[in-house]
């Protein structure tokens, strides 16, 4: 408190505050707990960010407009931080996804969503933290329940009914994208199902 216009330019002129280059946070790559470090920057905006950056990577600090409630007099403050960056050279890793059930029966029973998440070499799958891992459609996201790894591949499940709610019913082939982190890198990786909505008529699917 007490640190206002005057104040911070005051501090500007004496020159001796500033942020290192290890302690900024990256867009495209931080965590949900290190983008809250970000001036308006809360926990349901952090989730959108996650989220929005693996739909299109965000290219520099004016996309934060993407998010909501982040208009040109936040954005003026996050740029005044120092804290937030984007870095165009930063990678992602790309993994190897298969999602079951292939035929998503929106009548059908079930309780789970199942991924097989496999990745390149060097990095090993026992080192992804699966309460990042997400799986993403069209601006939504289900977070993982439940991981294990089982042959060099990490089984994550995801809760069906909310999967099952983002598609209003009709029939069609949807690609599904799997995210998360290991270790200081990104993941992705996507996989296609087909969504069915059987008559009363049809047999009941996976």
């Amino acid at each position: 408190s007490g640190i206002g216009p005057a104040t911070v330019a005051d501090i500007k002129d004496q020159g001796l505050a500033f942020v290192e280059v290890d302690e900024r946070i990256d867009l495209n790559t931080a965590s949900h707990e290190e983008l809250q470090e970000i001036v308006h920057i809360d926990s349901a905006r952090a989730r959108e960010i996650t989220v929005l950056r693996w739909l299109q990577p965000f290219s520099s600090l004016d996309d934060l407009q993407r998010v909501s409630g982040i208009g040109p007099a936040q954005l003026a403050d996050i740029k005044e931080q120092g804290l937030a960056f984007v870095d165009p050279d930063e990678s992602v890793l790309s993994a190897a996804v298969d999602i079951d059930p292939e035929n998503l029966n929106l009548r059908a029973e079930g309780n789970w969503i199942t991924a097989y998440i496999e990745l390149p070499d060097p990095y090993d799958v026992a080192d992804i933290a699966v309460d990042s891992v997400e799986l993403l459609y069209e601006g939504e996201a289900a977070g993982a329940d439940w991981g294990n790894v089982q042959d060099d591949v990490l089984i994550v499940e995801f809760d069906r009914a909310t999967v099952a709610g983002w598609f209003d019913g009709t029939e069609d082939e949807v690609e599904l994208t799997v995210v998360g982190e290991v270790g200081d890198a990104q993941f992705e990786g996507a996989a296609t199902v087909r969504v069915i909505y059987p008559g009363l008529g049809g047999s009941p699917g996976h």
